[in-house]
């Protein structure tokens, strides 16, 4: 700290035998072959000018002193001057995820941050953030939940992350990424950012048999199943239905694939519809699947039938 205000650090040391504090003020004068030198300028008409680059001092307060020497080699009394060196901010340029999309949630996710920058010092880190908004597009760090960030600039300033991690909080559809420049003074850049979008799973809101409009379904007849509300963020490229063939009651590839459902016009809605006498007379499971562009399946829908 310093106590008495004359810009050099002082010292307080508690003192436990006395029961007291003593305080031992620094030196804030001028001393020789300690102080820094900035330069030397030449006395033209009385008046002596130097011009010094703040780059490389540390921001805060500074004191400059400046003393003559005439031609005998003796110095005069130093005089001072005192200013602020203000930290000029870090930049950072962009921010880049990849890849986006991600296809599935628990996907590992790149982020790297490109053309970061400190005129006046150095990168001391670039942390990374995932906003808790992902339509605001304005950084706030006390909302911003942080993902990591990366001190070694060697290689880029990169963070490589597994985005089904619970407390990093990404969620399937749009993810908005910032990244923040911190400098050697603490200073911030101004956040970098862009979104990634996590594929959702494709999901089957409904499975029922439409035809006939009660069980059974006759062998000499026919049956149609209706799957309804099936929707995804990108989206449904087919509906698999398999024959629970050896009744386990769960989708494996030991059952039998009966074929794929057809999309109604452009709507939400696949039937799947075929000849009773095509599967076995009896009572199991129909499972349906659905698979979007990507490649993603959705959780199985199940329909128990029975044939007669």
């Amino acid at each position: 700290s310093d106590f008495n205000g004359d810009g050099a650090p002082d010292l307080a040391v508690a003192n436990v035998g006395s029961n007291d504090v003593s305080i031992f003020l620094g030196n804030a004068g001028f001393v020789a072959g300690h102080d820094r030198l900035l330069g030397t300028a030449s006395v033209v008409g009385g008046i002596a000018t130097l011009s010094v680059s703040t780059a490389g001092l540390p921001a805060g307060g500074a004191t400059v002193y400046a003393r003559a020497r005439d031609n005998r080699g003796a110095f005069g009394t130093p005089v001072s001057v005192k200013f602020t060196v203000a930290n000029r901010e870090p930049t950072i340029a962009a921010v880049a995820a990849t890849p986006n999309p991600l296809i599935a949630l628990s996907g590992t996710l790149n982020l790297a941050a490109t053309g970061v920058a400190d005129a006046d010092g150095r990168i001391a880190l670039v942390r990374f953030y995932r906003a808790a908004d992902a339509s605001n597009a304005a950084f706030d760090i006390n909302t911003a939940i942080p993902l990591g960030g990366d001190a070694l600039a060697a290689g880029g300033y990169t963070l490589a992350l597994n985005t089904g991690t619970g407390a990093l909080g990404f969620t399937p559809g749009i993810n908005r990424i910032f990244a923040v420049a911190v400098d050697n003074e603490g200073g911030r850049s101004v956040a970098a950012t862009t979104t990634v979008r996590i594929n959702a799973l494709p999901v089957i809101g409904g499975i029922a048999l439409t035809t006939p409009g009660t069980a059974p379904i006759l062998a000499a007849g026919s049956f149609t199943v209706t799957l309804s509300n099936v929707t995804d963020d990108t989206s449904v490229t087919s509906i698999n239905l398999y024959r629970d063939s050896n009744g386990d009651g769960v989708l494996t590839t030991a059952d039998t694939l009966m074929g794929t459902a057809v999309r109604v016009g452009t709507s939400n809605t696949w039937t799947f519809s075929r000849a009773g006498s095509t599967v076995p007379i009896g009572t199991y499971l129909l499972f349906a699947r659905a698979t979007d562009s990507n490649g993603q399946f959705s959780t199985v829908g199940q329909l128990l039938i029975t044939v007669v």
